[in-house]
């Protein structure tokens, strides 16, 4: 059970982040030793035990990243999940955000728990995975209570860039502050 499930969640982290170790490191997926044709594995006797902490690690502070969307700072990625730094993942959820907001629809923002991590979704599609090590070690912050706000940092987010998308909206409130100015200067 604690193998699938762990495969699972290396399913669902990729769904997050299309591109894997094989990608970053151009790597073709043949294991350079197995015969062509034939699927790489561990040696024979080896133990095939996986943990989920196999998927990703905590980087050095040095080496981590605010992601921000629309000027705001949602959450600072400080761990290499499936083999991406936290450039590539905040690059990943950008690309996911936008194409959310392009699409339109109810961009309802939800948290779901999976295995350790916690996968922030719009309208039902993963935009960003965080794990345990994302977590500010010096907080005593849950990831699921992180994982809520980066939700609700990002509703704010995706909700302006939906304003700043949207010429409709853009000239009514054109229209509504004109009309304050003229009505200010008049009063004076």
């Amino acid at each position: 059970p604690t193998l699938l499930r762990t495969g699972a969640l290396a399913l669902a982290l990729l769904a997050a982040f299309p591109l894997g170790v094989a990608a970053q490191e151009g790597n073709s997926g043949q294991d350079a030793g197995a015969p062509a044709g034939q699927e790489p594995g561990p040696p024979a006797g080896q133990d095939q035990t996986v943990d989920a902490s196999d998927f990703y690690e905590r980087l050095p502070e040095s080496e981590a990243l605010v992601f921000s969307f629309q000027n705001r700072d949602i959450v600072e990625f400080r761990a290499r999940v499936l083999g991406r730094d936290p450039a590539g993942r905040a690059a990943t959820a950008t690309r996911r955000l936008n194409a959310a907001i392009e699409r339109g629809g109810a961009r309802e923002l939800t948290v779901v728990p999976f295995d350790v991590a916690m996968l922030v979704n719009i309208d039902g599609e993963t935009v960003l995975a965080l794990v345990p090590e994302d977590l500010d070690a010096s907080d005593s912050t849950s990831l699921e209570l992180e994982a809520r706000l980066v939700a609700a940092r990002l509703r704010v987010a995706v909700n302006e860039a939906v304003e700043l998308r949207d010429p409709a909206r853009l000239l009514r409130a054109l229209i509504v502050s004109a009309v304050a100015s003229i009505f200010f200067f008049a009063l004076i």
